[in-house]
């Protein structure tokens, strides 16, 4: 049968919800990423010392690349606020932290919100208790788009959440705090943060992904992963910006697992140990990959000595052992969200499988968990790894661990719950 009457067919049939199959002729835009298409390349290390107003002490958590420069923007030390520094992409090696070849300071450190990171109160008021934490940050055009979220936010007082800034660090033209509204709540949108092929900006209603989760206070955020799609481009201009629902879960859909843990097909998918760095959406392919670390244990609040957890003494949540992770979403579904034939917590990860990391695993989640950015002209995915160069002087510092995205080949399309033919001529 010729695709051409296996569509006719499709489309007669629809009324009665026939599920159709996908033509034999899937392209390797259609594909579905698996754990053997991240290959791990090498790693580059982080300049020690000052540069500007802080070091990479207790940094490197979220990663923007610059096609321009073929360089990352990265933010510095976590518990001095608000602080990135552009930095090279050196020549990448495997081996011991101390072999690795290290990145060069390119643009110092500066506060890219201009002092602003905590004006995010509605009107733009500042300040909400407990402070503020750098959400990701993401090259759009000319300018660097960042994020701000509450750490510990009991009254759901946030209402703002972005901001915007030169690509010129020096140069004072930050602009923020932004609202993005449209999600639950701002505290579902101020993390992490992609590109959208353009090939699905049509279908996914913008041209950019937002989203987080797995903060304090869960029932003001998503229980573990989301995603919202948005124009980034439009922030200051469009006030306040609108995202579309795609992908989350909450204290009445906890799809993908209960903050406390427990038993399920999905137990340990995510719980409240779950920190996500960062995500990607690599042209070529139909999947977002989530970048993060979970617990894999029994989980336990408490003393860590308590809890069994041997490597991680705070008090907080623990399910030791920890281990790094990728969480893998079939495009198709975001689609099927945003056109209202699934609820946002009706999708789930395809595929969850551990990243390797050529270093060994830190168990702290909440303090410098790591970035991720990616480069869609080389395929590479970078991925800091937080506190395992020893070379820093107050604590160890992040390394950059480097991996290639195979988007080519063709992956056999799941079967959808109901089947959208476009364009049939």
């Amino acid at each position: 049968m010729t695709f051409r009457k296996l569509a006719s067919v499709c489309i007669i049939f629809l009324v009665s919800l026939c599920v159709c199959p996908a033509p034999d002729n899937a392209v390797a835009a259609d594909k579905l990423l698996q754990s053997s298409d991240l290959t791990y390349l090498g790693s580059f290390r982080v300049p020690t010392g000052n540069h500007g107003t802080t070091s990479f002490d207790y940094g490197g958590e979220p990663l923007a690349y610059y096609p321009a420069h073929n360089s990352l923007f990265i933010m510095g030390n976590i518990t001095a606020g608000f602080n990135v520094a552009e930095i090279s992409i050196p020549a990448l090696k495997t081996g011991s932290t101390g072999s690795l070849n290290t990145a060069t300071i390119l643009q110092n450190f500066v506060d890219p919100t201009g002092g602003k990171a905590g004006n995010v109160k509605a009107g733009g008021a500042c300040c909400v208790a407990n402070g503020v934490q750098p959400g990701n940050i993401l090259v759009v055009g000319d300018k660097l788009v960042g994020a701000s979220y509450t750490f510990y936010d009991a009254n759901s007082e946030a209402v703002m959440s972005h901001y915007t800034k030169g690509l010129t660090l020096s140069t004072k033209d930050s602009a923020g705090m932004f609202q993005l509204t449209g999600s639950p709540g701002a505290s579902y949108v101020s993390g992490w943060m992609t590109d959208i092929p353009a090939a699905y900006q049509s279908a996914l209603g913008g041209a950019h992904l937002v989203g987080n989760g797995s903060l304090n206070i869960i029932g003001r955020t998503s229980w573990g992963l989301s995603a919202f799609s948005t124009n980034l481009a439009n922030l200051g201009s469009v006030v306040p910006l609108p995202v579309h629902p795609l992908m989350y879960y909450n204290t009445s859909h906890p799809s993908i697992g209960q903050w406390g843990g427990g038993a399920g097909t999905y137990q340990t998918t995510w719980n409240g140990t779950g920190v996500i760095r960062g995500m990607a959406f690599p042209p070529g392919s139909r999947t977002v990959l989530f970048i993060g670390k979970v617990g894999t244990g029994t989980f336990c609040y408490g003393e860590g000595s308590a809890c069994g957890d041997s490597c991680n003494n705070d008090k907080g949540n623990h399910a030791y052992p920890y281990q790094d992770r990728v969480w893998a979403y079939d495009v198709n579904d975001f689609i099927a969200a945003k056109n209202g034939t699934k609820q946002p917590w009706d999708v789930i990860p395809y595929a969850v499988w551990q990243l390797p990391t050529p270093y060994s695993n830190v168990c702290s989640s909440d303090l410098g968990a790591g970035g991720a950015a990616y480069d869609p002209a080389t395929k590479r995915l970078y991925v800091s790894q937080p506190k395992v160069d020893s070379a820093f002087m107050y604590s160890s510092g992040p390394v950059i661990n480097v991996y290639s995205v195979n988007v080519d080949g063709v992956t056999t399309p799941r079967n959808p719950s109901t089947t959208t033919i476009l364009n049939v001529q």
